[in-house]
């Protein structure tokens, strides 16, 4: 079932506040899964820096690791799942007991 997913996807963008280092090794982690796992299909990966750490890094970074020049991405600045967090720490040791059902319910 979760293999079937990977062939209706174009492309995957991955955000993440040290993508930069993150991205260099992932796809040479990626050949040592399984062979079970591999897709000769798979989309391509680009890597992508949040807009709000992307000032701190170094300049070079900037441009490859930049959502203002990535396609398909819109405006996204990508702290999005960030603003959430400090909201929903503490209802996490709330849910991490309950059942599938009641975490949904929640």
């Amino acid at each position: 079932m979760c293999a079937y997913w990977m062939f209706w996807l174009l492309w995957i963008r991955l955000s993440y506040d040290i993508a930069c280092q993150f991205g260099l090794l992932l796809l040479v982690r990626f050949k040592s899964l399984p062979a079970w796992i591999h897709r000769a299909e798979a989309p391509p990966i680009s890597f992508c820096v949040p807009k709000f750490h992307l000032p701190v890094h170094v300049k070079k970074c900037w441009g490859p690791y930049s959502f203002n020049f990535r396609k398909h991405v819109g405006r996204t600045e990508g702290e999005g799942p960030e603003r959430l967090w400090s909201i929903l720490n503490p209802v996490a040791s709330s849910v991490s007991m309950m059942t599938q059902g009641g975490r949904y319910d929640t």
